[in-house]
């Protein structure tokens, strides 16, 4: 697959204008717009060319080959200046995590997750078919039109796989609704994404994820470990929900049902038209409604939260030096939906880095290109060859915590289990278990002292910021 952009030659500063934010980030922002020429209302995301674009390009390279109802579509790109303009198909109910956000916990109904299923299984059915993987299933990037039609978005992490290599070997997605295989880093496919959809349901059902409240990198070692998942109040929901949930999150992703499946199953088989959904964005107006207009519904919001996020920053200065580890597991909603992606490789002087070999064929490039979140992971392979990138210290805990099990400090991290196999087999066997009793105590200690870390390095740049003002 090409990374390469084939831009549009219009000025897209007069041929767009930008009716409101819709949502910005380290990428960029989007705005709702306008063609001005044909007076349809479009999504517009407008991307600095200084950022590492290699995710955005891979979201164009998927996009452009894609041609369902149920999926985002794409209307072309534009070079302005230092900026990339991605136009794309607007959708105006918001996204799913939207509805949960605005509406609260226990807003959507069984018969409404029925039918934003269904429709998602049609998209990843025709994702899998042209042999591609989402790799980000979650119901903030299930976008709703204005008419209730279901469309899958954000395919910055998607992958696409050849005729000849059926299964990619990467951890990415993010980390709650991550499938075992992938945090386990076998080989996987497009059940992966069925797990990822199974998660989302639960989401939608009863407000956030499982293991929503654990630090991700604590459910990256829960996830393989702990039983799959179930709905809460299992009497508030049908047999039917239930079984799809639990088809869905087999843990063994070789006896987990296609998508393609799925689609016969009795859950989706009784779902009604998207239309239902309509009922949700009609109570998201009323909401907005109250507030003047959805721009300043999430105006407000966002000075809510930025008031809140700074009261969280007066007492964790206060609270630093006696906190425990009660704090690392506390998430903000911000917090729990990043997407874990590996970083791509600096090229030192005189490189001589491997590269992954055996990769697909037209996403050579594409297995490399995956920009970082705030929980990147540094390590990734390939058919079995591990490329290593330059880690900070924070990124070498990830590493440890996800490649292998907590080691004393004066073992190396580079060690794999058959080389640690030798120096546990000095100990007896209450040794072993005092040890194996310690490690989750490590990790919450290693969490713990990454966790203040990170806010000392906010805390200094927010300081640095206000003095530039």
């Amino acid at each position: 697959m090409s990374g390469k952009i084939t831009y549009l030659q219009e000025d897209p500063e007069t041929l767009f204008e930008k009716l409101e934010v819709l949502g910005e980030g380290s990428y960029g922002i989007v705005y709702k717009a306008r063609n001005k020429k044909t007076n349809q209302i479009l999504a517009l995301k407008i991307v600095p060319v200084e950022n590492d674009i290699s995710e955005v390009e891979k979201e164009i390279a998927i996009l452009k080959q894609c041609d369902n109802p149920n999926i985002v579509s794409y209307h072309g790109s534009y070079n302005k200046g230092n900026e990339l303009w991605i136009v794309l198909e607007y959708c105006g109910g918001g996204s799913m995590m939207d509805v949960l956000s605005i509406l609260g916990p226990g807003s959507i109904s069984e018969v409404h997750i029925a039918a934003v299923c269904h429709a998602v299984l049609k998209g990843l059915v025709y994702l899998h078919t042209q042999k591609k993987i989402h790799r980000d299933i979650k119901a903030g990037n299930i976008l709703l039109t204005e008419n209730g039609a279901i469309k899958l978005a954000d395919f910055g992490v998607s992958a696409q796989l050849n005729n000849t290599i059926s299964k990619r070997q990467t951890v990415i997605g993010t980390p709650y609704w991550m499938a075992p295989e992938v945090i386990q880093e076998t080989a996987y496919n497009g059940r992966a994404d069925v797990w990822s959809l199974g998660i989302t349901l639960i989401e939608m059902a009863e407000g956030k994820p499982p293991l929503h409240g654990i630090h991700p990198m604590r459910a990256i070692f829960m996830i393989p470990n702990k039983p799959s998942p179930t709905l809460s109040d299992q009497s508030k929901w049908s047999d039917e929900f239930h079984d799809f949930i639990a088809q869905c999150l087999e843990k063994d992703s070789s006896k987990r049902p296609e998508s393609k499946e799925l689609l016969k199953h009795p859950f989706i088989q009784k779902a009604k038209p998207t239309s239902v959904l309509t009922e949700l964005i009609d109570k998201m107006n009323e909401v907005f409604a109250n507030y003047g207009g959805r721009p300043e519904y999430f105006k407000q919001k966002a000075a809510k939260r930025e008031e809140s996020d700074s009261d969280s920053d007066s007492d964790s200065d206060s609270d630093e030096s006696d906190s425990n580890s009660e704090n690392s597991d506390s998430d903000s909603d911000s917090d729990y939906d990043d997407t874990i992606v590996h970083k791509k490789p600096a090229a030192p002087a005189n490189n001589n880095s491997k590269k992954g070999k055996g990769s697909d064929s037209d996403d050579s490039d594409d297995s490399d290109d995956d920009t970082d979140s705030d929980y990147g992971a540094t390590i990734v392979k390939h058919s079995g060859e591990t490329i290593r990138t330059p880690q900070s210290p924070q990124q070498q805990v990830y590493t440890s915590a996800l490649q292998q099990p907590n080691t004393p400090s004066s073992i190396g991290t580079d060690l794999d289990v058959s080389q640690l196999v030798p120096y546990y087999s000095n100990f007896d066997a209450n040794e072993l278990n005092r040890q194996l009793s310690q490690l989750e105590e490590d990790l919450e200690r290693e969490l713990e002292s990454v966790r203040l870390m990170f806010n000392k390095r906010r805390r200094a740049i927010e300081t640095v910021i206000q003095s530039k003002r």
